[in-house]
């Protein structure tokens, strides 16, 4: 299988910094220095300690059992601070007394409904939720709907995985016996609208909005049906929902508009879903006109590059209208077109249509990133001359790489043998990667034990910050090199 352009230019990037930091422990001779302090012991609290039976409840239990009674270690605990600021995920034991109850009851052969409702009625058992579930699913196979709504409602006030799920069943039990279709329909808009969704996942937030849309299509209220589904689709696109919410404003409102368009075709391609995205985005073109169809051309052109059919989005771009079409709708087919050369292996012509972007009148942005594109480009060439230029202009445009292209062209200095302008380059730059760097060069350059001294204190602040990011790791691994 062949290297794709943009695997090459990860692989450049990622190995100049690989390298360097391989190299970052040689750039002095080792001098020992003190270690640092070792952590204090973990809290006796925190501890890990093997679980011990709770006598007091086992004895409640048959021999047989042979289990703690209502005792279990997560393999994790909550995550909280100690008393050096330092995040602790040790496990601490928790308790289910409830646990202990079902445990003896199945044991002894006894009523699992009992012990079941015992845990519902204990509001501090962690099992409750899974107890209301249970009940609630037999009260519905019993044909008890008035108290199987009791326990859903219940379960859906809960915290736990199911509360969706009760809910949603709540509503299919208000529908199915509803005498009154608009009453009952705006009885279950109420119990969706009231529910507190704090705890729910996007995917249940996006399908209780695809409930209030259908419901509110369903009593011939077009204006609330159309903006639960936009709602759906700005908030949670990538959602199975957005589907449904494509197809009702479909439905509603027959081809879609601009705006609604550009919402499904962003779902479609947020969903993974290609093909749904470039037809949606050909049809938006089709019926659009100026500045708005060279728009959308530039759109399609992008979910054509993206799907590789290199030459159908060339088609697009050059198919684009450039009369009444603004300077940054033209600057974005160019860098679009600049893409997809260089995606489809033309490197040399895409550096060329990279180059041409960087001029007056062209936006920031769109500038900012044909300069950033451009330097991974020669960098991933070997044009190291052209490339550390060309990341200086980078790092000059602004832009969400500009600190970036500064680290690389630093970087590629050091790469170069030139440690002191890469100390030049990064002269009043912050950021942790900077700040890395700065400091093994200067560890690399101190001729006195005082120098030396403030490189590696300046190293053991990274190290010490909490996490496992690259640079807190080769800071880290650069200081215990010279133990």
């Amino acid at each position: 299988m062949g290297v794709t352009p943009a695997r090459r230019r990860g692989a450049c990037v990622t190995g100049v910094a690989f390298v360097l930091a391989a190299l970052a422990a040689s750039c002095a001779p080792p001098v020992a220095v003190a270690p640092p302090a070792a952590p204090p012991a973990v809290a006796p609290e925190t501890t890990h300690v093997a679980p011990r039976a709770d006598t007091t409840s086992a004895a409640a239990l048959p021999r047989a059992a042979g289990a703690v009674a209502g005792v279990w270690w997560p393999a994790l605990g909550a995550p909280r601070l100690d008393s050096l600021g330092r995040l602790d995920w040790s496990p601490r034991a928790r308790t289910a007394p409830g646990a202990a109850v079902f445990t003896a009851a199945l044991a002894a052969g006894g009523d699992t409904a009992a012990a079941w409702r015992a845990i519902a009625a204990d509001p501090a058992a962690p099992l409750v939720p899974y107890a209301l579930r249970v009940l609630a699913a037999r009260a519905l196979a019993a044909a008890d709907t008035t108290r199987a709504d009791s326990l859903l409602a219940r379960l859906a006030a809960t915290a736990s995985p199911w509360a969706w799920e009760a809910l949603r069943t709540r509503c299919d039990l208000a529908l199915a016996r509803g005498a009154g279709a608009a009453a009952t329909a705006a009885r279950v808009d109420s119990l969706l609208e009231q529910a507190d969704a704090t705890a729910w996942s996007d995917v249940e937030r996006a399908a209780r909005l695809s409930r209030r849309a259908a419901l509110a299509a369903g009593a011939g209220d077009t204006a609330r049906a159309t903006t639960f589904a936009r709602q759906l689709l700005r908030r949670y696109p990538a959602t199975a929902p957005a589907v449904g919410a494509v197809a009702l404003l479909e439905r509603l409102h027959g081809p879609l508009g601009d705006d609604d368009a550009r919402l499904a075709a962003e779902s479609a391609r947020l969903r993974g879903d290609r093909a749904e995205r470039i037809a949606r985005l050909q049809r938006m073109r089709a019926v659009a006109r100026g500045g708005d169809r060279a728009d959308a051309a530039a759109e399609l052109a992008r979910a054509l590059r993206e799907a590789r059919r290199w030459d159908e989005a060339l088609a697009a771009i050059a198919a684009a209208p450039r009369a009444a079409t603004g300077a940054g709708v033209r600057a974005r087919l160019a860098l679009e077109r600049a893409r997809t050369l260089r995606d489809s292996n033309h490197r040399d012509a895409a550096l060329r249509e990279y180059a041409a972007l960087d001029r007056v009148g062209v936006p920031d942005d769109v500038a900012a990133a044909a300069a950033w594109e451009r330097a991974l480009e020669l960098a991933a060439a070997g044009r190291d001359t052209a490339a550390r230029a060309a990341f200086g202009r980078a790092a000059a445009r602004g832009g969400e790489h500009a600190a970036e292209a500064r680290l690389l062209r630093g970087l590629m200095w050091v790469a170069a043998g030139e440690p002191a302008r890469a100390t030049a380059e990064w002269a009043g730059a912050a950021g942790e990667p900077i700040e890395f760097w700065r400091a093994v060069l200067a560890r690399g350059a101190a001729h006195d034990p005082a120098a030396r001294a403030a490189a590696d204190t300046a190293l053991a602040a990274i190290a010490a910050r909490p996490g496992w990011t690259f640079y807190r790791v080769a800071a880290r691994d650069t200081l215990a090199a010279t133990r």
